[in-house]
């Protein structure tokens, strides 16, 4: 019975550390498409959009799975870099943007 127990706390322990994690990486990757939709007025071209959405969607993937030595592990701190209304701001973060992944 006790050994049910320690066991059934340690799957809990688990599955809450997985579900935080999870839920990490979403508020990351919602906080990506706010900057996506906030720096979309410096016009980027379709392909570089394309390209954004499909890096975003990778470091999300690789956030989730725990792969920290992925091209993506440092893609979410970059973004940490825009949050304000700076005029080179938009810029610079579609520069960001296509760099990433790239070893």
């Amino acid at each position: 019975m006790i050994k049910t127990a320690i066991a059934a706390a340690v799957v809990a322990m688990f599955a809450s550390t997985a579900a935080h994690s999870a839920t990490d990486c979403l508020a990351k990757y919602d906080d990506f498409w706010e900057k996506m939709r906030q720096f979309g007025a410096a016009k980027p071209s379709p392909e570089a959009v394309v390209d954004a959405n499909r890096k975003g969607l990778r470091a999300f993937d690789a956030c989730q799975s725990g792969d920290e030595a992925s091209d993506f592990a440092h893609f979410w701190e970059n973004m940490q870099l825009y949050g304000g209304s700076k005029p080179d701001d938009a810029k610079k973060f579609w520069e960001n943007i296509q760099k990433a992944g790239a070893k």
